[in-house]
């Protein structure tokens, strides 16, 4: 019998990132909770306040969850059948587009597994609508080549920030460097 010793490498120590914050995160929840009050509740109001001052910007609306918020968003633009969206192919944006009966049309990431920019504009139709990158592993997608491909070809953007929290680069921070965007 032939027996392999694995290497095993974590991905990502979650638990000894959020130890620091286990105390505070759990007095905050427990408030909430004890509320029972989730919707259009003051701690809600408080916490779209707050997140919309985090990230910079005007506006924040807390739905149920990131599919929800880019669900919305795709509506609020009236983006639906017969409009196609372009999207990141290894994320599960993907159900996004299709839950408001538009076409996905993938793009393949680059080596920092964001969307690659330069595959985006081959992948570009006359129904092509708009652009939805996901900012991966806390990394933002390379926003000004996006943006000049998006206004060259008059296409909305939309990023999901599931992963990327507080992130930024020279284009701004993530939540503000499109059209509209969607956390969880």
């Amino acid at each position: 019998m032939l027996k392999h010793n694995l290497l095993k490498i974590p991905f990502f120590d979650i638990n000894g990132l959020n130890s620091r914050f286990q105390d505070e995160l759990i007095k905050v929840f427990s408030n909430f909770i004890s509320g029972k009050d989730y919707i259009l509740s003051n701690g809600v109001e408080q916490f779209e306040n707050e997140f919309s001052r985090y990230c910079g910007s005007k506006y924040c609306i807390g739905v149920g969850n990131g599919l929800d918020a880019l669900r919305l968003i795709l509506l609020a633009h009236n983006i639906g059948p017969g409009d196609e969206a372009i999207v990141p192919s290894n994320t599960y944006t993907m159900n996004e587009v299709t839950s408001v009966g538009a076409t996905v049309v993938p793009v393949e990431p680059a080596n920092d597994f964001n969307i690659d920019p330069s595959l985006i504009e081959d992948s570009i139709t006359n129904q092509t609508k708009a652009i939805l990158v996901v900012h991966l592993y806390g990394r933002i997608c390379r926003m000004d080549e996006i943006k000049l491909i998006a206004k060259d070809k008059s296409l909305l953007i939309f990023e999901d920030c599931a992963q990327a929290h507080g992130a930024y680069s020279d284009c701004g921070k993530v939540g503000n460097v499109s059209d509209a965007a969607g956390f969880s």
